[in-house]
C-alpha cells in the first residue's frame, strides 16, 4: 500500500461513515503505512480547507469527522451505495420510451439512468419500478429534451404470478442473493475469528486491508441492487445479512484503531 494510496485518500476512508477520529490515532496508522507526520498534517489541513473533513470539539477533546463533501469523494462505500427502503405502496410505476435511432447516445444515457434509479427492464423499451420516481424521472426527460419520445405511468399488476415472484423475475433476485450468499460465506469465518482476537494488538495494518477489500467486495454487489421493499423480496434474502456483516465487522475495525494512541 505504501506510495499506492494518497494520505488524503486513507484519511476520508477512515473517517467514513461520519466517524470521529482523533489525530494522534490517525497519524500513527499513517505512519506504519509509510506516511509521515508532517504528510498526515498536510493532508487534514488541505481536507479542511476544501470542506471535506470538519473539527468537532467534544469533551475528550477534538475529533475529525467527515462532511457530505467529503463522504462524496467516497463514492463506493457500502454506507454511501445502500439506500434506504421504502414503503411500498402497492403499485407499478413504468417507464416507456421510444427514441429513435439517432439519438442513440441519449437513449444510451437515459437506460443507463433508469439502471441507476433501481429500475428494472420488462421489455426493451418498458422498465418498471416499485417506487414512485416520476419526478425525478420527468426531471431528466425535460433536461434531456425527451419529452415526445418517453412517457410514465402507474398501474396494478393483474397477471396470474405474485408480486415477489414478478420482481425475482425483473431483476434476477436469485443471481444477487447467490452472491450476497458467496460474501458472507467469505467473511463471517473471518468475523468470528477477530471478535476472539478483540483484545489483540498491532494488526491494524492487517485490518484495514481486509477492510478495503470487504468494502470493495460488497460495493460491487450493491452498485447493482435494486433494493426493493421488503414485500418483494425473496423469504431467504441474503442482503440485509450481508449488510449487517460487513457493519459489525466495521465497527470491529474501528473500535480496534480508536483504542490507540490519542484514545
Amino acid at each position: 500500500m505504501k506510495g499506492r494510496v494518497s494520505t488524503t485518500k486513507i484519511i476520508l476512508s477512515l473517517l467514513d461513515d461520519a466517524l470521529k477520529l482523533r489525530r494522534d490515532p490517525m497519524t500513527f496508522l499513517l505512519e506504519e503505512m509509510g506516511k509521515t507526520a508532517r504528510a498526515v498534517q498536510v493532508a487534514l489541513t488541505r481536507l479542511e480547507k476544501k470542506g471535506q473533513i470538519k473539527k468537532v470539539n467534544q469533551k475528550e477533546g477534538v475529533f475529525f469527522s467527515l462532511t457530505d463533501e467529503g463522504r462524496a469523494q467516497i463514492p463506493d462505500s457500502p454506507h454511501r451505495l445502500k439506500r434506504k427502503k421504502r414503503r411500498w405502496d402497492g403499485k407499478w410505476y413504468l417507464v416507456s420510451f421510444d427514441i429513435p435511432e439517432k439519438n442513440r447516445r441519449m437513449r444510451n444515457l437515459f437506460r443507463r439512468y433508469l439502471v441507476s434509479l433501481g429500475c428494472g427492464r420488462m421489455q426493451k423499451s418498458l422498465w418498471i419500478s416499485p417506487y414512485n420516481l416520476s419526478r425525478r424521472i420527468q426531471s431528466m426527460i425535460n433536461e434531456m429534451g425527451l419529452e415526445k419520445y418517453v412517457e410514465t405511468f402507474s398501474a396494478q399488476h393483474l397477471g396470474a404470478s405474485n408480486s415477489r415472484t414478478l420482481a425475482s423475475w425483473i431483476w434476477r433476485l436469485e443471481e444477487f442473493n447467490r452472491r450476497y450468499s458467496e460474501f458472507i460465506g467469505r467473511y463471517n469465518p473471518l468475523l468470528s475469528r477477530l471478535r476472539r482476537e478483540a483484545s489483540a494488538k498491532g494488526q491494524e495494518m492487517g485490518l484495514l486491508r481486509l477492510k478495503r477489500r470487504i468494502e470493495k467486495d460488497l460495493a460491487q454487489i450493491l452498485r447493482n441492487d435494486p433494493q426493493l421493499p421488503n414485500d418483494l423480496l425473496p423469504s431467504d434474502w441474503r442482503g440485509e445479512k450481508a449488510y449487517q456483516l460487513f457493519e459489525e465487522y466495521y465497527d470491529l475495525v474501528l473500535l480496534r484503531i480508536s483504542s490507540r494512541r490519542g484514545k
